[in-house]
């Protein structure tokens, strides 16, 4: 047997022998580069991960060279009782905070330790302190408490540094009922009120005389009564760039938003409706939602994802409800046609061509009353430009959601932009109040009411088309926003909103009374002009009328008191809630705040005692600064005026004329 031959360190390969090698290389470096390829493809995903319970989503990260070099955690590990035990954490220059929740846009950090605890008579301050470059701030969900026994305190913000100050009464011990707002306060003994969103620092102060109290923040469903343990909820954005950013916005994943931080350069990536997970490639991305189960519908239906939800249908040759246990049956024809044959199919036919006018008559008729109220600049669409306008009702499109439908952001062939509002279903009371508002809107025209363009009711869903109004609603501005409207334009926007609703009571013929005036149904312009919108449950009056009986519609903490009790409407309930609008206004609080005493949870009804007493000033909003003796003057007068508006019998109240030429003569000084 001949041996292999020999070859030296020096020594060339045969061809025979390299040609072998050749392939087995290639399959190593093809092997090593598809290697290489899959660990880059899916390192992405090590951005997203868990520290002991909590699921840190990308960009944030407790993991060295992941996600953003601003969002960096620290998970923090330790040993007892042989059980490994783990804390996040949000360090800052000078102190760190345990990290209690995180989700897509916040985090909630561990808050039980910031109090200012006073006893007899001694001051006690406390301080949570952010950098003023962090992304990350308070949320406005978070509230300054006091508790103790006649106790005092304030707290002030980087934002607002005008103290916001508290004071407590003395509880009967024998009578000591708990606050449902808040777990550490019984309704005598706690100041409680909300922390605008947008500060870094905030600076606590408490001043017990009696025995003990003490000042904190809390976030309230954060509490946990097993410890008493609270926290206080922050709003994270991925720091420095926009979605303008063309890099930023790659960033988002598929399914995935990109929206800009609503105080500083920043943004976060949500995912859609329909969609769950942090948002960005780099992370878990947004994965569509299966809210389909076992035994979700009904036999002989099937499951279909839709959105936040799911719909049950009936499989084919079969019809009903599928949402119910028997509740899809064979359909009917599909039973009789094989037994009785192609005669009855032929009379069945004909019974349909028969009777097909009153088929479609309620459309018919509908589009009959719609194209007779409208006036010549309005025009009924198709249901394919609505589709087209808004890319078929596409999630991220949605203005806002309200008991009628949904609102979305279109832009129709010709380019202009419009709101475009669906209804929740085809029911005869939201067509009622579709048909109600086409018929009210084609009858009037103002420039402080919002125009309407056309409709489409091509589909059991109806539509509205309205002009596009950019700037949202009054009631973002007041109590939702960081930015904050000067006393000047509130007092306009008053002024503006009293013109529209003079216009309906006194100029639109027959009279018309809007039913649901409050600060969510004032859109506002870019300009701010105010515009009135929203009159799905407004009522024409007959001429000579002085009121009309009818069920009671509105909204809790703006309705008349008089009509909730006599089901009368007047011209006066549209009076009373524009009151409560100028109060909304003068003071930037909610209409209805369960977070003060029982009795004054109503804005109206403690904006009424306040003034009674003249201590006008206590009601002003603090983010309104330049407190000056003209602009005091004004607020006062202002006020007053609401107090006439807010009286309890009708009678008693000006009429809107009356309102808006005392608004006109406030108004004049501030245009000097």
């Amino acid at each position: 047997m001949r041996s292999p031959p020999k070859y030296s360190s020096s020594s060339s390969i045969p061809c025979p022998q390299l040609c072998s090698i050749i392939p087995s290389l290639l399959c190593l470096i093809v092997a090593s580069i598809a290697i290489i390829a899959t660990a880059t493809a899916k390192a992405p995903s090590i951005c997203s991960q868990r520290c002991g319970e909590i699921l840190v989503p990308s960009p944030l990260s407790s993991l060295p060279g992941c996600g953003h070099p601003q969002l960096q955690l620290e998970c923090s590990t330790s040993k007892q009782h042989h059980q490994e035990h783990f804390a996040l954490l949000l360090r800052t220059d000078t102190e760190s905070f345990r990290v209690l929740q995180v989700t897509a846009t916040t985090l909630v950090i561990d808050a039980t330790s910031l109090k200012a605890t006073s006893c007899n008579g001694s001051e006690a301050t406390a301080s949570l302190g952010l950098k003023p470059t962090s992304p990350y701030f308070l949320s406005g969900n978070n509230e300054f408490f006091l508790t103790g026994c006649n106790a005092g305190g304030n707290y002030s913000t980087d934002l607002y540094p005008t103290a916001s100050r508290c004071q407590t009464g003395c509880p009967n011990s024998r009578n000591r009922t708990a606050s449902a707002r808040n777990p550490f306060c019984t309704l005598e003994d706690c100041c409680v009120t909300t922390i605008p969103a947008g500060a870094r620092s905030v600076v606590l102060t408490s001043c017990a005389p009696r025995s003990c109290g003490f000042s904190s923040v809390i976030f309230p469903k954060s509490y946990v009564p097993s410890d008493s343990s609270y926290g206080v909820e922050l709003i994270w954005e991925v720091p420095g760039s926009t979605c303008a950013s063309v890099d930023d916005i790659n960033l988002c994943s598929t399914n995935a938003n990109c929206v800009n931080a609503s105080n500083v350069p920043g943004y976060n990536c949500l995912c859609k409706d329909g969609f769950a997970g942090d948002g960005y490639r780099n992370g878990s991305g947004c994965l569509p939602v299966d809210h389909c189960s076992p035994g979700s519908c009904a036999p002989k239906a099937r499951c279909i994802n839709e959105g936040t939800s799911f719909r049950c249908k009936c499989l084919a040759g079969y019809e009903g409800n599928g949402t119910l246990t028997g509740g899809c049956a064979i359909k009917r024809y599909v039973i009789l046609l094989p037994a009785i044959g192609a005669p009855a199919l032929l009379v069945f036919g004909f019974f349909l061509w028969k009777f097909r006018p009153k088929l479609s008559a309620l459309s018919t008729r509908n589009l009959k009353h719609l194209q007779a109220s409208f006036k010549e600049n309005s025009r009924i669409f198709t249901w394919a430009e609505m589709e087209r306008a808004t890319k078929c009702f596409r999630s991220d499109l949605k203005l806002g959601t309200g008991s009628f439908g949904t609102v979305y952001k279109g832009k129709l062939d010709d380019g202009t932009t419009v709101a475009i509002k669906k209804a929740n279903n085809g029911n005869a009371p939201r067509i009622q109040q579709f048909l109600n508002e086409v018929t009210i809107l084609s009858k009037v025209n103002h420039r402080n009411l919002v125009k309407m363009l056309g409709c489409c009711i091509e589909r059991e869903v109806p539509l509205l088309v309205y002009e596009f109004v950019p700037r949202g609603t009054l009631y973002e501005h007041l109590h939702r926003r960081g930015d904050t409207l000067s006393w000047k334009n509130r007092l306009r926007i008053a002024t503006e909103t009293a013109e529209a609703l003079t216009y309906l009571h006194f100029a639109a013929s027959p009279p018309i009374y809007h039913r649901d005036v409050k600060s969510s149904n004032i859109l506002l312009d870019e300009k701010l002009t105010a515009k009135v919108a929203d009159f799905g449950i407004s009522k024409l009056v007959p001429i000579d009328s002085t009121h009309i009986s009818t069920t009671l519609h509105g909204t809790p903490g703006y309705i008349d008191p008089q009509y909730q009790q006599s089901y009368q409407l007047t011209d006066k309930s549209d009076v009373y809630s524009f009151g409560v609008v100028i109060l909304e206004l003068i003071t930037g609080q909610m209409p209805v705040d369960f977070s003060r005493c029982a009795s004054d949870k109503n804005l109206s009804t403690f904006a009424m005692s306040v003034i009674q007493r003249g201590a006008i000033s206590e009601l002003i909003d603090k983010r309104l600064d330049a407190r000056t003796p003209e602009m005091l003057e004004c607020v006062a007068k202002v006020a007053n005026l609401a107090a006439l508006c807010l009286q309890f019998d009708g009678s008693s109240r000006p009429t809107m004329k009356f309102v808006l030429e005392e608004l006109k003569k406030a108004m004049q000084p501030l245009m000097e």
